[in-house]
């Protein structure tokens, strides 16, 4: 019999006959498969950066492949992509299955892997361009910036005395717009843009710039580059300047996210405050920042630049004021230390040194502890002093690659509190408090503790005397100057005589801020332009101290109807005055030329006494060094109770000075 089935009750068929072998049907073949198209998760990567992508549409049991030019670094597991991309171009995948009709299947350009190749420019006027190798003396922030970042494909072609122009300005024209053709035939990928200073104030109002100032940005961002824009900076010799200034710098701002695409805001800085542009130390001339002003610039530019290409930032250098003639065997905390120079969004980790204890934004103190943190936290170091006389430890605080060390030392044999007789024979003059008399007592002697002699007497011109006030300040006592009493004191003439350059420090507070009448200034004719203010009734000093050149109308920060220490130096082209160790007037032209009968506590040049109180002179026969400067600053900060004041940076901003001896 044969291999054929023998089905009971199925039909016969035409010619079958009953008990005959009846054949099955042939069967149906299975279709062959179709490979689909595929797709990924995540279809953009850039070259170094780690890739993670996933699959979808792929058939169960196929194999799957990567091809083209940006697969080299990328791997595929299963339906995951993974790797970091090392060449630019497209991802292609490739699916095989053995018996599909289109085995196998390439699904092209699936991913698209970016150039990691930065090419970036910075456009503007002057204050962009300043360039020491071309002259300038130094560079601008933006050079600074190529300094530090060799490696990077960055062009600073900035033209002094540029403004944004217009659509139609030809090449050649200095304009933004006259650079804009040439500038895109560099293929940017990232553009920083800084103008205003030669044409705000030109335009109707603050919208109208800019609307000109971001139809200018577009172009670039049309071409795929991101844009990074300043704010503008104070600037003299244009009426209205920093009033316009403060319209246009939060349009600025705003336009982040959607006009442009991060914003370099100057006005963070000390640079960008109303009334920097008067001071010497920052702007050569009221408008170009000096080599200091350009490094504080960069301070704050590179952070959003850093962030906009992808570089890193970590946080500004930091220090942490050593605390001298320490109790021994003692817990000794730093000052706090705020975290500065991340972008919003960064963060870096902090880590305390081997016996040091940490606290994060007031927090409990961690021995050695660790973290992280982002701008605006505060950090403060904790460290257990030396069981020995004169010994030292050191405790050290890491932020990311930045470090600072804060140093302990206690007391030893011969340390002491510095005093103004330690500057030597610089010191000419100098009053303190505690050699005043009682309370409400004439003072018509105010002995010098200088060793030179050069007591303050009554002044004869006037018809009272100054008094004592106790427990002015810091329980200590001060000299009230009354325009009532026609009350002022004078030094020997022959104080100033010779002098090449002179500086004096005092402790002072004014009874009103500003003046109902114009009163005269605590130092008053020490220099042959007379005139002397403090404070005028529109709120400024006037001071011809030690100059033929009255300044005027300076704005001390704060009032001065609280009390502040004060500095007036007048050298050699360098004029300046100080509020608690900040200048608040600075002058590079200046010419050395002093009085012949200086006063204390009264103006002869418009006949009028101080209103208010001294508590603390001392003068000095030069202009002090830095040093010496620092000094005399962290004494009276730290005796009359002022340390709070002090800049941040200040060496005695979290101890006073000492010596040994």
């Amino acid at each position: 019999m044969t291999s054929r089935a023998i089905l009971k009750g199925w039909p016969l068929g035409a010619g079958q006959r009953a008990g005959a072998a009846v054949p099955l049907p042939a069967p149906t073949p299975t279709p062959s498969p179709t490979l689909n198209a595929l797709s990924v998760s995540n279809s953009t990567g850039t070259v170094g950066s780690a890739l993670t992508s996933t699959i979808s549409g792929a058939t169960s049991g196929s194999t799957l492949s990567l091809t083209g030019a940006g697969a080299p670094g990328l791997s595929i597991s299963g339906t995951t992509i993974s790797g970091t991309p090392t060449t630019a171009g497209a991802v292609n995948i490739v699916e095989t299955l053995a018996g599909a009709t289109n085995s196998p299947r390439t699904t092209s350009g699936l991913i698209a892997i970016a150039s990691n190749v930065i090419k970036a420019l910075a456009d503007g006027d002057s204050i962009t361009k300043y360039s020491q190798a071309a002259g300038d003396g130094w560079d601008s922030y933006a050079r600074l910036w190529k300094t530090a970042h060799p490696s990077v494909d960055y062009s600073v072609v900035a033209v002094g005395g540029s403004i944004i122009g217009t659509p139609g300005d030809a090449a050649g024209t200095n304009s933004l717009y006259g650079r804009l053709a040439s500038n895109l035939a560099l293929n940017p990928t990232h553009v920083s843009i800084f103008d205003g200073a030669n044409d705000m104030i030109g335009y109707a109002d603050a919208q109208s710039f800019v609307n000109a100032l971001f139809a200018l940005t577009d172009r670039y961002k049309q071409a795929g580059a991101k844009v990074i824009v300043g704010t503008v900076l104070p600037r003299t010799g244009q009426t209205g300047w920093n009033a316009r200034r403060a319209q246009v710098n939060p349009l600025i701002r705003a336009a982040v996210g959607s006009r442009i695409d991060d914003v370099f805001d100057f006005d963070t800085s000390y640079m960008g405050q109303d009334g920097a542009e008067n001071s010497t130390a920052n702007y050569v001339d009221g408008l170009h920042p000096t080599a200091a002003g350009q490094a504080a610039l960069l301070q704050v530019y590179q952070i959003p630049w850093n962030y906009l290409l992808g570089i890193p930032n970590e946080p500004l250098n930091f220090s942490f004021a050593p605390a001298t003639n320490a109790t021994a065997n003692t817990d000794i905390t730093s000052a706090t230390y705020t975290v500065s120079g991340l972008h919003a969004g960064e963060s870096r980790p902090y880590q305390a040194g081997s016996g040091a204890y940490v606290s994060k934004n007031g927090g409990a103190f961690t021995l050695a502890g660790t973290g992280s943190v982002i701008n605006g936290d505060t950090l403060a170091l904790r460290i257990r002093s030396s069981t020995t006389a004169a010994g030292q430890v050191n405790a050290t605080l890491t932020v990311g690659t930045t470090s600072a060390t804060f140093t302990v030392t206690t007391a030893g044999a011969g340390s002491r509190d510095w005093v103004p007789t330690d500057l030597g024979a610089k010191l000419a003059m100098w009053q303190k408090p505690e050699t005043l008399g009682a309370d409400t007592t004439a003072v018509n002697v105010w002995a010098d503790q200088s060793g030179k002699g050069n007591d303050l007497t009554i002044d004869t011109a006037g018809s009272g005397t100054p008094k004592v006030v106790a427990n002015a300040i810091n329980s200590l006592k001060a000299v009230r100057f009354d325009p009532a009493q026609n009350a002022g004191l004078k030094p020997p003439t022959s104080l100033l005589t010779g002098r090449t350059s002179l500086a004096t420090f005092f402790i002072s507070r004014n009874t009103l801020d500003p003046n109902t009448a114009n009163f005269g200034a605590p130092l008053g004719s020490w220099g042959t332009e007379t005139g002397d203010y403090w404070i005028y009734t529109d709120g400024g000093v006037y001071s011809g101290y030690g100059t033929n050149t009255r300044r005027d109308n300076m704005n001390p920060p704060g009032t001065t109807t609280d009390w502040h220490q004060f500095m007036i130096q007048s050298a050699p082209n360098d004029w300046r005055i100080s509020q608690d160790g900040t200048d608040f007037g600075n002058f590079s032209a200046n010419t050395v030329s002093v009085g012949t009968a200086p006063k204390i506590g009264c103006s002869p040049g418009i006949g009028d006494y101080y209103d208010g109180y001294m508590a603390e002179i001392v003068d000095l026969n030069a202009a002090p060094t830095t040093t010496e400067r620092q000094l005399v600053e962290g004494y009276l900060a730290w005796k009359f109770g002022l340390q709070a004041n002090l800049p941040a940076n200040h060496p005695y901003k979290s101890a006073k000075p000492t010596t040994s001896g």
